[in-house]
């Protein structure tokens, strides 16, 4: 199952001990993304398994798209349709009524033509920098050397900022590159926004920073603070929580803080704002961070209003402002995301459900 799950168990059942020829059982098709019937049209018997995670919710997604249900159990307690539970065969969506607990083995067997549910695909509308760390051409355990590609197509590369590069591995993620940070270490490129925006992250911190105040002042991710100045913006690792803000002297900033950011964890942040309209300015983060899909949002709004650029810096760095002066920050980092707008909560969840699957976090 896909969603909320964090064990999974799925299994393909071909029970032709009835005696059917080896036509009957079906053959995966790798282009069409699903498995082919044979020649009888045989279905499959599908099961999946899973442990619900920390953050309990009511809808959860099965592996393939079910022809009918045939079970649905709850720590082997049957579901009743209807009264426990609704589906969606044109989604594989399950919808419980009443959330199970954390803990609780939820066991789905059902027959489906196994046609597998669509793998994400990259949202493009918008996206103005996908910074992506597999194009790093240097080999794992090198310091950084090689530009790192813009696959958006707008040249929005990065670089290792000189003195401060960072350390390149190959075998941390699923088999994708990423940067590893030591407290002295950062990358800059040009500053790809400055008005609406999106912007995501997948990062895993090894340390807390020093405090929440101030987000350029702390341990940086993305970020174009110029310290003592106004307009520029970023995010950072406070203590034991995500920070996002902007300058405006003091500066003003949303910090997620419960739960305490897990340091074990791979995490996906989404910073999201909205230029001011001369009376308000919204800026929301949110942050996924892990597989359980938890979403806590935090809010930061201007009632002054407030709706300049944030351009008071040309540049962007990761690991620390684009001076390498402060903030330095000691962690990993696999991507980064940028639009040049809101995207809507549709759009939103679609990117993050891409980065779960390309990452599988």
């Amino acid at each position: 199952m896909r969603g909320q799950p964090v064990t999974l168990n799925t299994q393909h059942d071909y029970d032709i001990s009835g005696g059917l020829s080896d036509g009957d059982v079906p053959t995966w098709d790798a282009t069409a993304k699903k498995y082919k019937p044979g020649s009888g049209g045989f279905p499959i018997w599908e099961y999946d398994e899973f442990t619900v995670a920390a953050t309990p919710s009511t809808t959860y997604w099965l592996s393939y798209l079910p022809y009918g249900i045939n079970h649905v159990s709850r720590n082997g307690v049957t579901q009743r349709l209807g009264t426990d539970y609704t589906v969606d065969n044109t989604t594989g969506v399950i919808t419980f009524v009443s959330a199970p607990t954390t803990g609780d083995i939820i066991s789905v067997s059902y027959v489906t033509t196994a046609e597998l549910l669509a793998t994400p695909t990259l949202l493009r509308s918008g996206l103005i920098q996908f910074l992506n760390f597999d194009g790093i051409t240097d080999a794992d355990g090198a310091s950084l050397n090689s530009t790192i590609p813009d696959d958006s197509g707008n040249s929005n590369t990065m670089a290792k900022i000189s003195g401060h590069a960072p350390t390149v591995r190959k075998t941390l993620l699923s088999g994708h590159t990423v940067l590893q940070f030591a407290g002295n270490h950062g990358i800059i490129g040009n500053r790809a926004v400055a008005d609406d925006f999106t912007i995501f992250q997948v990062f895993k911190a090894s340390s807390y920073g020093g405090q929440n105040t101030y987000y350029g002042s702390a341990q940086d991710l993305y970020t174009t603070e110029v310290p003592g100045q106004a307009d520029d913006f970023g995010t950072s690792i406070g203590t034991a929580d995500f920070v996002a803000g902007q300058g405006k002297l003091p500066d003003v900033f949303a910090n997620i803080t419960s739960p305490s950011m897990d340091l074990t964890t791979w995490h996906i942040a989404v910073m999201e704002r909205t230029k001011g309209n001369g009376t308000t300015l919204p800026m929301k983060i949110r942050t996924f961070r892990d597989t359980t899909g938890t979403t806590p949002l935090a809010t930061l709004t201007e009632n002054s209003g407030y709706s300049q650029s944030l351009n008071a810096s040309t540049t962007a760095s990761i690991g620390c402002v684009p001076a390498a002066s402060e903030g330095f920050y000691t962690g990993y980092y696999a991507c980064l995301l940028v639009y040049n707008r809101v995207l809507t909560d549709t759009e939103r969840t679609s990117v993050v459900n891409w980065l779960k699957a390309r990452y599988a976090i």
